[in-house]
């Protein structure tokens, strides 16, 4: 069954796209990270649609807004009172360079402090892009 999506704008990245059925639960994970290092491989901005016990959640950044694609599923891979850890893909992205990769993502959020810690790394390479930032949940 196709799911019915509607729009979000937050933090001025309008036109983000979510399915309505997440949004009724009322939680939205919110990070604005910045990029460590000379490399710019991990997005400045993620969006999860935040549903506690969930094993796949929604996963929007600022990468994939700029390439003007859907938004990911990501798998879960912890949620409990102190932490919360997110991987998700995008497939087929194009680089500064001109170069074309599949890239990986995990966002590690610190629920106590709010703190975040993002890691993204495409297929064909070994070297990780780090950033670090903030995490809020919104209802």
């Amino acid at each position: 069954m196709k799911q019915v999506l509607i729009a979000v704008g937050l933090s001025g990245l309008l036109g983000w796209y979510f399915p309505s059925q997440a949004l009724a639960q009322g939680r939205v994970l919110k990070c604005e990270l910045r990029q460590d290092g000379v490399y710019r491989g991990t997005p400045p901005e993620v969006v999860v649609i935040y549903g506690a016990g969930e094993s796949k959640m929604v996963v929007f950044d600022s990468f994939l807004k700029f390439l003007e694609a859907d938004p990911v599923w990501g798998d879960v891979r912890r949620d409990n009172d102190k932490r919360f850890i997110i991987k998700w893909k995008v497939d087929n992205m194009k680089t500064a360079t001109g170069e074309t990769m599949d890239w990986r993502y995990k966002l590690s959020w610190d629920k106590t402090t709010g703190k975040a810690v993002i890691t993204g790394r495409a297929a064909v390479r070994d070297d990780d892009n780090n950033g670090s930032g903030q995490c809020f949940c919104k209802k």
